[in-house]
């Protein structure tokens, strides 16, 4: 009671939830009743060209500078993200066993892993800031050792003793096997809907990802006209935004002015979703506004085959945003996970009382040193059990700050980098020859 109090005291003391943060983390958001209200002014993208090169400053941001000028929703330049910046995913190190992104295992050699480094700890259910599993295991001990200091006493004073502790160790060993029966059955079950219900997740969050590619792709190919810069930068921008609003919704992150540090949103759309129930939904309301901007302004190429194709792919973004959720916030029932529970902690139990009888029967018979077997194998069925009990602490939500959970940013580099990659020069293409391009320039000069 004293360690779950004290988590449970730090856990709510390290952030308290304030009024906008229900909100934001409503599973019962409504954001179509407000989304209208927070949209961006994009008026000012009527004029989409960047001026003229100019010795000018606007607010800090140099146009003589070789980088494309776009605008923000208050007309204000700001300089496009230099790609060259972004860094590429690293390549598998086949020389460690474990590859690390911050906090988060990128990548394990399953080479190594298989042959000798089977007994790693970080990261692991063996790690040791799983301490419950700890903890249980030292009450487990002691448990054992109670029992088998029991049966050194009766062993010793057998005038006294009207047990037999034969046949006590066999009806003990009969109910750890019967018992153990039932937690194969049950266990197995309960990790295979857990790791499922895992990679369902995983193939969900991939969907949401290529919607974001898709949309990038889409964009450059249809908008690839320089007229059309500004609005293509916000498109992709705003998709790799709700991308990372996925993270942080799940991750129960309610501070976004990392997302404003790397260009993912400014400070004007941070305030205006703050008080939003749902702000990717909100999000893709303002992508999908940017493409009527588009074919109203006649910047969107083959209007009839493109637009469909672009809001296919926007739907496609909030349907994966709401499968992401549904997976995160529904649990496996209940009465299920209770059972499966219940019958391992008895399982436990019931091996340490038969170990701890086992135990005190060998140290009459002054063989002490399989003593230590039956404490290794304690300790292997403690970290067994609850190890897999604990898959679904570990799994159900992904999106942590554990290092089995999502590399949350080696997933948003990535994304960054291959959406800005593409819409960098959409309007260059390889059978472009200078030629084509030089007589296209002069043809518009004219």
């Amino acid at each position: 009671f004293f360690f779950f109090f004290f988590r449970l005291k730090t856990t709510v003391g390290e952030r308290p939830v304030q009024g906008s943060e229900r909100f934001l983390f409503s599973p019962f958001a409504h954001a179509s009743i407000t989304m209208a209200g927070v949209a961006p002014d994009f008026t000012g993208l009527t004029s989409l060209n960047p001026p003229a090169p100019a010795t000018e400053d606007h607010d800090g941001v140099h146009e003589d500078d070789d980088t494309p000028l776009v605008f923000d929703t208050q007309r204000r330049p700001v300089k496009v993200r230099d790609v060259s910046t972004l860094k590429p995913e690293p390549a598998p190190n086949p020389d460690v066993l474990l590859q690390w992104d911050g906090p988060h295992i990128s990548f394990y050699n399953a080479s190594k892993l298989f042959r000798y480094k089977f007994f790693a700890l970080k990261g692991t259910v063996f790690d040791v800031r799983q301490w419950f599993t700890w903890i249980q295991l030292l009450f487990l001990m002691l448990f054992s050792m109670m029992v088998a200091i029991y049966q050194v006493r009766i062993g010793a004073n057998e005038d006294s003793s009207t047990l037999d502790t034969d046949h006590w160790y066999d009806h003990l060993n009969e109910a750890n096997t019967l018992i153990n029966s039932f937690v194969i059955f049950l266990l197995g079950f309960y990790t295979t809907l857990v790791v499922s219900r895992w990679w369902e997740l995983r193939t969900k969050l991939g969907d949401l990802q290529n919607a974001v590619r898709n949309l990038a792709l889409l964009t450059a190919t249809y908008m690839s006209c320089p007229d059309a810069r500004n609005i293509r930068d916000l498109m992709v921008r705003y998709s790799c935004l709700v991308h990372a609003l996925t993270f942080k919704k799940h991750a129960h992150d309610a501070i976004w002015n990392d997302l404003v540090s790397s260009e993912l949103m400014t400070e004007d759309e941070r305030v205006a979703l703050r008080g939003v129930n749902n702000p990717r939904m909100t999000v893709c309301h303002w992508i999908s506004t940017l493409t009527v901007k588009a074919l109203a302004q006649k910047v969107l190429i083959m209007p009839e085959a493109s637009m469909p194709l672009l809001q296919a792919e926007i739907l496609h973004m909030r349907t994966a945003c709401s499968q992401v959720d549904t997976l995160v916030t529904s649990q496996i029932p209940f009465p299920y996970v209770q059972l499966v529970v219940l019958i391992c902690k008895v399982a436990l139990i019931t091996l340490a009382a038969s170990l701890g009888q086992q135990a005190g029967s060998l140290y009459l018979r002054h063989h002490p040193t399989w003593i230590a077997f039956g404490a290794l194998r304690l300790a292997f069925m403690n970290f067994f059990y609850q190890g897999l009990l604990e898959l679904q602490v570990l799994l159900s939500n992904a999106f942590g700050s554990a290092p089995s959970h999502f590399p949350k940013d080696l997933m948003l580099r990535q994304l960054d980098l291959e959406t800005r990659t593409v819409i960098k020069h959409p309007e260059v293409v390889p059978f472009d020859t200078t030629a084509v391009r030089l007589a296209a320039d002069l043809k518009k000069r004219i």
